[in-house]
């Protein structure tokens, strides 16, 4: 639908919910006898079901005895709970993190953190525009762009091998101008991905759940969505249940499957942080 126009790209997030309203009004139809009205509500129930049970089709990796730790989460500017986000960064022991919407105040709190990860990218800055990249790893290129929405390009030295991560985090499209904004921001950041010629993830408040027009370049380029195997995983707003949407990612390609992914408390954000293990890449201890 996004390709048509801006707005219909809003309502392609809500799959879960559309499938739950078609489900409970089918049954109300049977209880109503109402045989036309339930096959309306299956054929609407197709769609959303579908898309939503590709999410539990596969399977994670099997373990492997080394494991590449990937977090992605939106710290929220205004949020104060600085103390319970490092401390639960230093619980979830990752090697690569990127934080969204980190600004100065933020980057001086998460400076506790310098011992455990040494090698840091940042952006300080009001509302979407700052973010931190903190890794165990050695960063040997960076490339930043800024275009209403930050885009990082780092490629890191691991055991395993060169890395590539791109983190964003576009304007959320919630008017035709923050629209365009947010679809120029994420065209550049998939092709800084595509054109990676490492093993590459994609990371990042996305403003955009995987069934965005937007986002069909990345599997097309061989992208895989992290969740795949491992349900459904929102990350927005999952405190008020029936609205929650999974808008925060980890795209890769090059890594393999997932040894395991979740979703992590939020803390103070209306957002949730997603952590993703992957197979045969060391690091994590």
């Amino acid at each position: 639908m996004g390709r048509f126009h801006w707005a219909a790209e809003l309502f392609v997030h809500y799959q879960i919910q559309y499938a739950v309203a078609a489900a409970i009004l089918g049954a109300g139809f049977v209880l109503l006898k109402s045989w036309r009205g339930v096959l309306v509500c299956v054929f609407l129930l197709i769609s959303p079901a579908w898309r939503i049970g590709s999410l539990y089709r596969g399977g994670p990796a099997g373990d492997g005895e080394q494991q590449l730790r990937v977090v992605t989460y939106n710290v929220l500017g205004v949020n104060d709970g600085h103390a319970a986000v490092i401390d639960w960064l230093g619980q979830v022991d990752a090697d690569v993190i990127y934080l969204c919407e980190t600004n100065d105040g933020w980057l001086r709190s998460l400076s506790e953190l310098h011992s455990r990860y040494p090698h840091r990218v940042e952006e300080g800055g009001l509302l979407n525009r700052g973010y931190c990249l903190l890794s165990r790893f050695p960063v040997e290129e960076v490339r930043q762009l800024q275009m209403d929405g930050p885009i990082v390009k780092v490629r890191l030295l691991t055991p395993g091998g060169h890395l590539t991560v791109v983190g964003t985090h576009p304007m959320p499209p919630t008017r035709r101008r923050l629209a365009a904004l947010n679809r120029a921001c994420l065209r550049a950041a998939i092709q800084q991905a595509v054109e990676a010629e490492d093993p590459v993830l994609l990371v990042g408040d996305l403003n955009a759940s995987r069934w965005a027009h937007a986002l069909r370049p990345l599997f097309e380029a061989g992208f895989r969505d992290t969740s795949e195997g491992f349900g459904y995983q929102a990350t927005w707003m999952r405190h008020t249940g029936v609205l929650a949407i999974p808008i925060d990612h980890v795209f890769s390609r090059g890594l393999g499957v997932p040894v395991d992914r979740r979703v992590g408390p939020a803390m103070g954000s209306d957002h949730s942080p997603v952590i993703v293990d992957f197979p045969g890449w060391g690091g994590n201890s």
